[in-house]
């Protein structure tokens, strides 16, 4: 039974890291955004929400010409209220939560022991720094999932770091077949200030089967197009609102959240699934 387990393990892990080279992702991209007659796309979308069992009914209906289209649908205005209390900071996204925690001597704790440096993450230790004894919460978008994130507190923009990287599987299920995929994945890492949590990092991660990720303030990023690592700024920042759009997955992935030390966790428990706009952090009483 050992040896079977050992077995199945390495083919898994096999498989998974043949699934993680980018070309799987950008053949599975161009896959996505193929347009198909309209009968024929309304059978492939209805099986899809079939299989993944979708719930539309707060999405703005439209004749979606390609995958990707529905991947990126919008919602229907009012369908995700927005906590608008100054202190209290928002889901990014919709999905499920799949750890919050506290950064201690730069790591943050994943589920099952799994942990990574934050600076890796970031691609900055010195900004990494800062967060030490903050708070991060990790959020999974799944490929049933409505794919657009946003802003989790009003604020201003200041930069986006764009990493390359593999595109490892980010689904929970599998994450143990994926050493570290959450440094090891492409990713945008937005930094935003504020005036009641200080500095907020954003960091979207990139996942097998995604094509792009686009973002809103920062739309000369090209994702997935083998390009070097950039940094990039603006001046004067960009304002933002909570719950404004940030950016977009063309799939399922995944959104990490920090914030400074002022804060306290204050969402789901770990497993529990999450709406964008929802209560995530709030400034600690303490």
């Amino acid at each position: 039974m050992i040896e079977n387990a050992k077995i199945i393990n390495k083919i898994l892990t096999g498989f998974y890291t043949a699934t993680s080279f980018n070309e799987f992702s950008r053949m599975m991209g161009r896959i996505a955004g193929l347009r198909l007659p309209g009968p024929v796309m309304k059978a492939v979308i209805a099986a899809y929400r079939g299989y993944f069992n979708i719930d539309l009914s707060d999405v703005e209906i439209k004749e979606w010409d390609s995958m990707n289209a529905f991947f990126t649908r919008h919602l229907r205005p009012g369908t995700r209220p927005v906590d608008q209390n100054p202190g209290v900071m928002v889901s990014p996204a919709d999905g499920s939560i799949q750890s919050f925690g506290i950064v201690t001597n730069g790591v943050a704790l994943q589920v099952k022991g799994i942990a990574y440096q934050v600076g890796e993450l970031l691609g900055d230790k010195k900004q990494a720094r800062g967060f030490e004894n903050g708070s991060f919460c990790t959020i999974y978008l799944s490929p049933a999932d409505y794919h657009r994130v946003h802003s989790p507190v009003d604020g201003r923009i200041l930069s986006a770091r764009y990493i390359p990287g593999r595109l490892f599987s980010v689904n929970p299920k599998v994450g143990k077949y994926c050493d570290n995929f959450l440094t090891r994945n492409e990713r945008v890492v937005l930094t935003i200030d504020t005036d009641t949590f200080g500095e907020v990092v954003l960091v979207m991660v990139g996942a097998a089967g995604v094509g792009s990720m686009d973002i809103t303030a920062f739309p000369e990023i090209s994702t997935d197009k083998g390009e070097k690592p950039n940094f990039f700024t603006r001046k004067p920042p960009v304002e933002v609102k909570k719950g404004e759009e940030a950016g977009v997955f063309n799939m399922g992935s995944t959104v990490v959240v920090f914030s400074h030390a002022n804060t306290e966790y204050i969402g789901n428990a770990i497993g529990e699934s999450i709406r964008y706009g929802q209560a995530l952090l709030r400034v600690s009483e303490d």
